[in-house]
Parts: C-alpha cells; structure tokens; sequence
C-alpha cells in the first residue's frame, strides 16, 4: 500500500514538473515558506491594534475552508480515472486492468492528497513560522504548538469534505436529506456557541481545553473511514441521455461570435451534457457566499482605521473569482481530439472564453445585486455591476493569455503565478483604494474617487484587448497533445 502511495506522489510530481520545471514546482513551497516568515518577522506592527487569537480565528477559518475545497476528492473521481495525458492514463484508473479494488486505490489517492498538500502548503509554512521564531516575541514551541492546530483543522476539513462528496456519489437522496438534517442544526449551533467552538483545535486555542483537540483527532480517522466506506468498490459511469433532445450542436443560436460559433455551441453542449454547469455554478459561488459572509461580518462592526467596504470593494472580488469558471471549463475535454480537427489552440481558447463570460456574468450579476442589498447600498448596482464585468472580462482575458487550456497545472508554475499575481493584484488593489476613499471621503472628494475607478476600469478594458489578441501569439504553435 505504501509503495502505491509513493507512487502516486511520483506521478503528481511528474505531471507537475511536465508544466512547469522542476525548480519550478519546488519553488512554491519556498514561495509560501519565505511569505510566512516575512509575515511573522512583520507582524508585531502588523498586528499591534489586534488580538492574536482573532487573526489565529481567520487563519484556521481560511485553511479549513481550503480543507474542504481540496478534500472533495470524490466529486472528480470519474474525471481522475477518465483523465488522460496524452497516451498515459494516471494510477488512480487501474483497477480497470488490475486486480485491485477501486476502494483500495482511492484510499491510497486520499492519503497521497494528504501528503501533497502537507508539502506544498502545511511544511512550508511550519518552517516558516519556526525559523521567525527565533527572531520575534513568540516561542519555538509555540510555534510549532499554532502549526499543529492549524494541521489538525486542514486534516478535518479534508475529512468533512471527503465524506461529504462520498455521500453525494453514492446517494444523492441521501446527501439531500442528510444536508437538510445537519445543515440546520450546525448553523443553529454556530450562531448560539459562536463558530470557534465548532471547530475543535480552534476551540481548543480559545479555550486551552485538552478534550477539544482529543476530540479533532478522532474525527479525522472517523470521518474518513465512513467516507471509505461510502466509496463503492467499483468503478461505475452514471447513464446520461446524450440524445438529441438532450442537446445538439446548432451554431445559428450563437452566430453573432462569428466563427467561433461552431466551438462556443460544442462548448455549451459538452457543458449540458457533463452536468458541468452546477459545479461550475458551485465552485464560482462557495467562495462569492464566503465573501457574502465576510462582507456582513465586517459591517457589523469591524471598521480598520476608519475605512469602510463597500459594495464597490466586493465587485472587484466577485469578478476576481471568474477563475474558477475558466478553469472548470478546461476540465470537460480531452484536449487530443482537436488535433485531428481544423481548429487551433487559441480557436479553442477563445470560444471557452465567450462560454466563461456569459456563465460569469450570469452568476456574479444576481450575487452582486444581493451583495449590495445585504449591504443596504443598492444605489450602488450600476456601478458595482460594471465593475464586476470588467474586472470578469480582465482577469478572464489575463488566465487565458497566461494558462492556456491547462489552467489548474500552469498555475502550479511559480513564474506563471507571479505573473498572474501581478497583473491581477495591481488593478484590483487601486479599486480596493479608491473604493475606500469613495465610501469614506477622507483622501479624496467621491467623485474623484468615482472618475479614478473608471480609468482604473478603462484600462483593464484596453488590457484585456491586447491578452485577446496576444494569446494567438502566444499559443499558436501549441499543440492539444499532452
């Protein structure tokens, strides 16, 4: 079992270098290593006017929700053993052709996952805040003592989502009506304990009770072995009706993008057929909810120097959060097939391109409108809604240009990322400030404030012109072949 894990690492650090390089790959983690350090070395100034134990609140809040994003290893599992890299299929499909049990092997992928995300994400951090130790006013051991919690929590939502996605696969009736019946009752908690005592190691931080943590460990082995058991020992496709009722392709109903109308229609079909809509629908608005979150959390009473947030400040994140779109819809081919077809990569690039922005600005319309509603700035809408489409189109257009048609393997690439760090945080940051200034008026008129983010906006827009037309330079040489 330990030698099919060890080669499952293998494989992903094969499929990650193949994108990127190998310093490359390796420089993420010293990415976030160096990134926790300098932060730490920092934060005595930082943090002066805050309690510690409210910014340890948020990290734990942040890390169980990356938890539960990374942990949902059962909603992809057909995609991992489908997926295909050129003539290689990955480990997770061979029980297709070997005796070994499907629930065998996606234990082994589960732990595999664990150690993954340990090295990129959990190690470098824990070296980090160690190595700031030694030069800041707090200890080594607790140091090490605040990256245990912080590891148990990452472990226990990796869990909770794990059973979650299994109980989806294996019953939808009784996902629903298990959701129905926890759903409530956690929320009621939440809102009667507080959210720091749901979580046990972050219980544990407030309240220095032993048991909390026990009781964090337990869950984690429980909570995956009832997912385990939940994981059908056998690989199954569901049935799905690709009739022509179903959907066909019929390029007349989207002629006005001109000749990507033929590959923006297959887009949608293959959208339609692979049920991708709701995950893509999903992904995009878990974390705009969080922000939702966030966004009334704040306005209930937390007011950093005077500045408030307002809707502005919000409809730059929500358009911010397109990647997800994008990203997903480079999930649903099998890129190969292209190359026997009269298409080109930056064909392909731009009709998945159109296909974002109408699913983009379908969704981030409604959540800005109730965003500005929960917020009680409704006068805000006009403007919030085009700061949301051009800060879509922009970072729509800069993913594209960056990543191509592989999104989640390029964004692994430390050069990429930086890149894609830059050209996104710059724009977005000079929004953020002068939406600040706009609600509060203590640097600026708000009309000033206004004209400024209009220019900012106008900008983007002439950007996004010139990534359009950049990715045929970029990837026209570029073949679908892994």
């Amino acid at each position: 079992m330990w030698r099919y894990i060890w080669l499952m690492i293998k494989e992903e650090y094969r499929i990650q270098t193949a994108f990127s390089t190998r310093i490359g790959f390796l420089a993420f983690p010293l990415i976030q290593l160096l990134g926790v350090f300098l932060l730490s070395i920092f934060s005595p100034r930082i943090l002066e006017n805050l309690d510690p134990r409210d910014v340890i609140y948020w990290f734990h809040g942040f890390i169980f929700l990356y938890g539960m994003a990374m942990g949902a290893s059962s909603f992809f599992a057909k995609e991992y053993i489908e997926r295909r890299f050129g003539q290689v299929n990955l480990l997770l499909s061979t029980p297709l052709y070997q005796p070994i049990s499907f629930r065998k092997t996606f234990f082994a992928f589960y732990i595999h996952e664990i150690f993954y995300y340990t090295f990129i994400l959990i190690l470098p951090m824990t070296i980090g805040l160690v190595a700031a130790s030694f030069f800041v006013n707090f200890t080594f051991i607790y140091a090490l003592t605040t990256m245990a919690l912080i590891t148990g929590t990452f472990l226990l939502a990796m869990s909770v989502s794990f059973l979650i996605s299994s109980m989806y696969i294996r019953t939808r009736v009784g996902f629903w009506v298990l959701c129905g019946i926890v759903i409530p009752i956690i929320t009621l908690m939440s809102l009667y304990f507080g959210l720091r005592h749901m979580i046990p190691f972050l219980h544990f931080v407030y309240t220095g009770d032993p048991a909390a943590a026990i009781i964090g460990i337990v869950f984690i082995p429980l909570f995956s072995g009832l997912a385990l058991l939940l994981v059908e020992n056998k690989v199954s496709s569901e049935h799905v009706n690709t009739s022509i009722t179903k959907g066909k392709l019929n390029p007349q109903r989207y002629k006005m993008f001109g000749k990507y109308s033929l590959l923006v229609s297959k887009e949608m079909v293959d959208v339609r057929r692979s049920r991708l809509l709701s995950r893509v629908i999903f992904s995009y608005i878990v974390p705009l909810l969080v922000l939702l979150l966030i966004a009334w959390f704040i306005r209930s009473g937390i007011v950093i120097q005077e500045i408030e947030f307002d809707t502005l400040f919000y409809a730059a994140l929500v358009g911010f959060f397109g990647t997800f779109v994008y990203s997903w819809l480079n999930n649903t081919d099998v890129l190969d097939i292209y190359d026997g077809l009269p298409v080109t990569v930056p064909d392909v690039i731009r009709s998945k391109l159109i296909v974002y922005l109408m699913i983009s600005f379908f969704v981030s319309t409604g959540f800005v409108i109730v965003l500005a509603l929960v917020l009680q700035e409704p006068i805000y809408i006009p403007f919030a809604l085009v700061i949301t489409y051009i800060t879509s189109i922009y970072i729509g257009m800069v993913t594209a240009f960056l990543t191509g048609l592989r999104t989640n393997s390029y964004l692994f690439d430390p050069r990429i990322i930086m890149l894609f760090w830059a050209l996104s945080s710059l724009p977005l940051s000079c929004i953020a400030y002068f939406s600040f200034t706009f609600e509060s008026g203590l640097f600026m008129d708000r009309w000033v404030s206004a004209m400024l983010i209009a220019a900012v906006c106008f900008l983007m827009l002439m950007a996004s012109g010139l990534f359009f037309v950049g990715i045929d330079r970029r990837w026209r040489w570029e073949r679908f072949q892994f």
